[in-house]
C-alpha cells in the first residue's frame, strides 16, 4: 500500500471559503495528476462557488486529454453541504 496515493484534495475540504481556495485546488489537482498520471495532460480545472443557493458548494470540473490513445474529457466533482442535509 501507498499511503500517499490519491488527492491532496481532502486537505482544503474543511478549510473556510475564500478567494484562496481556487487556486489552491488548481494547483493541488494539477500536482497529483502529474504525480500519479503522468500520461494525462490537464488541460483547464475551473472551481465554482455556487452561492446562488444556501449551500457551501464548490463545482470543481477538470478538462484532460490523454494523448496516447486520443481521450479528451471533462470530470465535474461537486461538493456540497448544508445545515439541514449533509
Amino acid at each position: 500500500m501507498n499511503p500517499d496515493f490519491g488527492s491532496g484534495l481532502w486537505n482544503v475540504l474543511f478549510e473556510n471559503m475564500s478567494d484562496d481556495m481556487a487556486p489552491i485546488i488548481d494547483s493541488t489537482i494539477r500536482r497529483d495528476i502529474a504525480k500519479w498520471m503522468s500520461y494525462v495532460n490537464v488541460q483547464s480545472v475551473s472551481v465554482l462557488n455556487n452561492k446562488d443557493n444556501n449551500y457551501n458548494r464548490l463545482d470543481v470540473s477538470v478538462v484532460f486529454t490523454v494523448p496516447s490513445i486520443g481521450v479528451f474529457e471533462q470530470q465535474t466533482l461537486q461538493v456540497g453541504m448544508n445545515t439541514n442535509n449533509i
